[in-house]
């Protein structure tokens, strides 16, 4: 079986059936490229149902905030070492070991080591989406995504089950929370939800695209096009508008510079 193949037919295997973890996984991959670009992240929870229970857990960035509240507590989680390896059994994946400690403060500066924990994470040179599964098209940020989520498995093991309780309880009241949706959701809205106002000039570049491409679509038509379908609109029209003004906050000029790249970001949250 070729490389090729074998990818295809994990990308089947991984959209087939809706796997909230894996999405959550997905939704942190995000996470670490906007930490990575200077943006502001808060969510802190993931939420989903899983049968009839509730499920809460830390995303990235609620663990980061876990291990604050935990040093003013007068624990410090310390991150430590990180060493990867290629997958042995499928050359797309690098296999990352991250190591973290959990130390004791005390009030003279002094430190006493508790205990230390190893987080690992098998991490895709691929991008992924919910959509497409493994694509062929390269991750450039497998590698920070890789390390940083294997500290985070690592940090998550060391944090107390009280901080966890209070940071989940903080995001729920403080709007952090993000709600891990099957793919096949948006298809169920309402038919009377409201579409969002397009940007004044939305229309004038939709037109523009199309006269550009004599046949078949640009690829921004074609990013317009999956999100409306996505969200179940009836045309391209409001999409800009989201774009940049709803919860990916997309810099205009990406969506006709890099719409790939744009595809890729704001299909998890579709």
């Amino acid at each position: 079986m070729t490389q090729e193949t074998k990818g295809k037919a994990v990308a089947k295997r991984d959209t087939s059936v809706f796997d909230p973890f894996r999405a959550m996984d997905m939704l942190d991959d995000q996470a670490i490229i906007a930490e990575l670009e200077g943006r502001v992240i808060d969510q802190w929870v993931y939420h989903f149902p899983q049968e009839g229970r509730e499920i809460w857990g830390l995303s990235k960035v609620g663990v980061d905030q876990a291990c604050r509240e935990m040093a003013l507590q007068g624990e410090v989680v310390r991150e430590e070492d990180v060493v990867y390896q290629v997958d042995p059994t499928d050359n797309r994946f690098v296999l990352f070991k991250a190591y973290a400690s959990r130390i004791a403060v005390n009030k003279d500066g002094s430190e006493v080591y508790l205990d230390r924990t190893v987080g690992t994470k098998k991490q895709c040179i691929f991008i992924e989406t919910r959509q497409e599964g493994i694509t062929t098209r390269t991750n450039s940020f497998w590698f920070e995504q890789g390390s940083m989520k294997a500290l985070r498995n690592a940090r998550i093991r060391l944090i107390t089950e009280e901080v966890r309780v209070k940071i989940i309880t903080v995001a729920k009241t403080t709007n952090k929370v993000t709600r891990v949706k099957d793919k096949e959701e948006p298809k169920q809205k309402p038919k009377a939800q409201a579409e969002p106002e397009a940007s004044p000039d939305a229309s004038q570049s939709n037109s523009r695209l199309v006269q550009d491409e004599s046949s078949g679509m640009t690829p921004t038509q074609e990013l317009l096009s999956k999100v409306a379908e996505a969200k179940g609109w009836k045309n391209t029209k409001p999409v800009r508008s989201w774009l940049v003004n709803g919860p990916c906050k997309v810099k205009e000029e990406r969506i006709d510079r890099e719409p790939d790249k744009v595809w890729d970001e704001v299909s998890l949250l579709l």
